[in-house]
């Protein structure tokens, strides 16, 4: 697995030799998949909306 990064942070994780160079040619950047992103914000579980339930 590779993991890629482009100049807004904005990341990727590809699997395969070809991804990677796809990738590579349109301006992303290889970074080490052991980095860890400080999240500025946790994620918060939304609560699942559905239909409501029929009378």
């Amino acid at each position: 697995m590779y993991t890629l990064e482009k100049e807004d942070r904005q990341r990727v994780t590809v699997a395969s030799e070809i991804q990677k160079s796809a990738f590579l040619a349109c301006g992303w950047k290889e970074v080490k998949s052991e980095e860890k992103v400080e999240e500025s914000e946790p994620e918060v579980a939304k609560p699942k909306v559905g239909r409501p339930p029929k009378k």
